[in-house]
């Protein structure tokens, strides 16, 4: 069976950097979407560039949190 091998740990981390995720999100709102609707369109594309990993959803979840707390202190 040919397919797409699984992404590199680099290439994981680097989608897991919380730049990364503040910076989809951050993106998204700047189009016009609301801020918690930025969060969980940005954790859901990271999820799914990474199969729905466990470890990394926890992360995203964790960032998806961090992102909003961070919009309503700002």
């Amino acid at each position: 069976m040919t397919g797409s091998p699984r992404p590199s740990f680099r290439d994981m981390i680097a989608s897991l950097a919380p730049e990364s995720f503040i910076n989809r999100a951050k993106g998204l709102v700047m189009r016009g979407f609301k801020p918690k609707d930025a969060a969980e369109i940005a954790a859901r594309e990271i999820m799914f560039e990474n199969d729905h990993d466990p470890d990394i959803a926890r992360k995203v979840q964790i960032e998806a949190q961090d992102f909003l707390r961070r919009v309503k202190e700002g």
